[in-house]
């Protein structure tokens, strides 16, 4: 067990017991045992400034110092180093006490020869160096989870600014956009008889881009207050909502010809009034690109079982399933599809972030807020979305919502 010289103290102030425990310790094959022999306590003190030892073999009554005052008063000058009491016949249980109060072992004199000597010692080393390893972790560990809930409180407060901020700038850019708005309303009205059919077109540019930034700005107000607002628990019937949803669509354009098929009595539990902006904003997207489509065919369904996903999003910012966990697999998996344009599963990575929108020739309307805003409730139910999709053949958003379903 050990190849290196092991210095020991011996602190024993009869010569026939130190004679025989210095005799066991010799001519060991695989031990190499260095004793130094000491009388008295002070002399104890001497040989610990002076010298580097291994472990100290203790006899609790010297000349100098009586009982557990011996062991105390060396393990202030020696604690970090294993101590194993010697006992006599009628002092065990002030040795149980000495283990009480840090030491490694304690032996009787007279067992203290041969192998159990041996194995006494060396159980005291390695004990020893496992409590300090073990307290270096521990240390090691405090200091972490110090520094993480320090970083942890920093990036809350970061967040909460941001959101706040985010709040207040949205907010405040609303008022001067609606006097935009409504001086281009006037000017086309009671000035549009002497501008240029330029000039009008225009005033109409301008309203366009206005509506839109309206509508940046309100998307942008709807992703701040998911993260901000308190959720609120409750029963929520997920097919009730999206049947809503489905008939509000429907009244936008009514010479549509469109399919729903939606999977009845879905209920979870969770916030309702967010739950209903994430299912809108993905029943908007599926309305919104099968426009092109004779039928517009549109699915809200659930599924059970071992479904791996290709591109899941279980922490805002990533995008790839490699490091990413996958949904839980005993959650259900609830899913919107459609049977629209679809979109290149290389450029899925960019679906749920802000700002970012796969359609880049403004084919179809959007700001490229609204799928990150739904990510962010989806999170916020302690769920996992990622979606799968064939280029012109549709595509299917998943989600789990892991609070306990009804």
């Amino acid at each position: 067990m050990y190849q290196e010289l092991i210095k020991v103290l011996l602190v024993e102030d009869n010569p026939g017991d130190a004679f025989l425990i210095q005799e066991s310790l010799k001519k060991r094959h695989k031990m190499n045992f260095k004793v130094t022999v000491v009388e008295r306590l002070t002399d104890a003190f001497s040989c610990l400034e002076q010298n580097r030892f291994d472990i100290i073999l203790l006899d609790l009554f010297l000349p100098d110092s009586q009982g557990l005052d011996t062991f105390t008063d060396i393990l202030s000058k020696a604690n970090h180093l294993p101590i194993v009491v010697l006992t006599g016949l009628n002092d065990e249980k002030m040795a149980i006490q000495a283990v009480r109060l840090g030491a490694q072992d304690y032996l009787k004199k007279e067992l203290a020869i041969g192998e159990l000597l041996i194995y006494s010692l060396c159980y005291a080393i390695e004990r020893k160096r496992t409590q300090e390893e073990l307290e270096q972790q521990k240390i090691q560990l405090e200091i972490t989870n110090a520094e993480l809930e320090k970083r942890t409180k920093q990036l809350e407060s970061l967040n909460h600014e941001l959101e706040a901020f985010s709040y207040t700038v949205s907010h405040d850019l609303r008022s001067p956009l609606l006097s935009i708005d409504g001086f281009s309303f006037f000017l086309e009205k009671e000035c549009g008889e002497q501008l240029s059919p330029q000039g009008i077109s225009y005033i109409k540019r301008i309203r366009k881009a206005v509506k839109r930034m309206d509508k940046l700005i309100e998307n942008l107000l709807e992703l701040s207050r998911v993260q901000q607002n308190e959720i609120c628990i409750t029963p929520v019937d997920l097919s009730h909502l999206i049947r809503g949803i489905a008939e509000e669509l429907s009244q936008q354009d009514s010479r549509r010809k469109v399919e729903f098929k939606i999977k009845p009595n879905l209920r979870v539990k969770g916030d309702k009034q967010l739950l209903k902006i994430a299912l809108g904003n993905l029943m908007s997207n599926a309305w919104k690109y099968t426009a092109k489509q004779k039928v517009t065919q549109i699915e809200f369904g659930i599924l059970f079982g071992n479904r791996t996903p290709v591109n899941s999003h279980s922490k805002e910012g990533s995008s790839t399933s490699e490091n990413l966990s996958s949904p839980p697999r005993i959650s259900p998996i609830y899913f919107v599809q459609d049977n629209g344009v679809g979109f290149d599963m290389s450029q899925a990575d960019k679906l749920f972030r802000p700002f970012q929108r796969l359609d880049s020739s403004g084919e179809f309307p959007g700001t490229g807020i609204g799928l990150a805003t739904v990510q962010r409730i989806i999170h916020r139910h302690q769920g996992t979305i990622w979606a799968e999709s064939v280029k012109g053949q549709g595509a299917t958003f998943y989600f789990t919502l892991n609070l306990d379903s009804e």
